[in-house]
């Protein structure tokens, strides 16, 4: 994950499709892209309840969602506190609690203005 947030352009493919949906609100969005094609992938409800809570506590925008990544934006990158209160709320979600590419993520998120979390099967690993 911290790879793919220092370097975005390693997730996209030669062709990029637009869904369009008719809501006045970025957020609600996300409830109209069919995602969570296998049991264990985020559904379309857990991604709003992540996409929801990002922009209340950090105020990230949903940019955009692929196959297996969903991608948010802020007008500047977070604080160094603030990016690590993030990587604290990501770690049990991604049960990956000790894993060396937190520190790494921690920077890119002070560095960088975009976020980019898989939510598919295994994605963990």
């Amino acid at each position: 994950m911290a790879a793919v947030n220092d370097d975005p352009s390693t997730i996209l493919g030669d062709e990029i499709h637009v869904l369009h949906v008719p809501v006045r609100d970025s957020l609600a969005a996300i409830a109209g892209f069919p995602n969570g094609y296998f049991s264990v992938d985020w559904d379309t409800f857990q991604n709003y309840t992540v996409t929801r809570h990002l922009a209340d506590a950090y105020a990230y925008r949903p940019l955009g969602i692929g196959a297996s990544w969903i991608g948010f934006e802020r007008d500047t990158p977070l604080s160094l506190l603030k990016a690590s209160e993030l990587i604290e709320e990501l770690k049990p979600i991604y049960g990956s609690i000790d894993a060396p590419g937190w520190t790494r993520l921690e920077d890119v998120l002070t560095r960088r203005r975009t976020l980019f979390l898989g939510y598919t099967e295994n994605f963990a690993d």
